[in-house]
């Protein structure tokens, strides 16, 4: 159906086992390594521990709100970018508003069309894939602007220094040759 971008790793949430295996299923044959999580305890750890490219959530655990659960993920700083698709059968129009509120990037609907997950998991995976990796170029390149920044300083601090030494002898120069002229006009 659609090609799984490389490597991509998805975690999967749900308290129904039969959705759980059958969704990895799915994931596993396009590609994808999948982990799966039961409740809102193991899903927040495992997010933690993996960083997964992706997150299939649904609305109703045992332990947990999905929506309270991706507004937590939101403000953990390791899972902040990890993007979340409620996969849930809460599917009316509050519910659906909700899990964008949330912070949620999309919404299916149980009962899903498995093509309408596969494109909506390797579009969701791919994104978050290539915002990793420009995160992770503008965070190089933000450490390699600092390090020059620290340099530029430590430069103009010679520099500054070079300057002082060079008036000070400049001015014993003047001082003296002003003196020596002086003493010579006085003889």
């Amino acid at each position: 159906m659609t090609d799984a971008p490389s490597h991509a790793e998805i975690l999967v949430v749900d308290d129904d086992a039969a959705t759980r295996v059958y969704v990895s299923g799915v994931l596993r044959q396009q590609g994808y390594q999948v982990v799966a999580a039961a409740s809102g305890a193991e899903a927040m750890a495992a997010a933690e521990s993996r960083h997964p490219d992706l997150i299939l959530l649904d609305v109703m655990l045992p332990d947990a709100d999905g929506f309270e659960l991706c507004r937590r993920l939101r403000e953990t700083a390791a899972t902040s970018r990890i993007p979340v698709i409620f996969l849930t059968a809460k599917g009316n129009d509050s519910e659906v508003v909700r899990g964008f509120a949330s912070g949620g990037v999309d919404y299916i609907v149980k009962p899903f069309a498995v093509t309408v997950l596969l494109a909506r998991v390797a579009t969701h995976a791919t994104l978050s894939q290539l915002s990793r990796g420009l995160h992770s170029a503008l965070d190089d390149r933000s450490a390699r602007l600092q390090q020059a920044n620290r340099r530029l300083r430590e430069l103009n601090v010679q520099m500054a220094t070079l300057e002082e030494r060079q008036r000070r002898q400049f001015a014993q120069q003047l001082h003296d040759t002003t003196i020596q002229q002086l003493v010579l006009a006085r003889i």
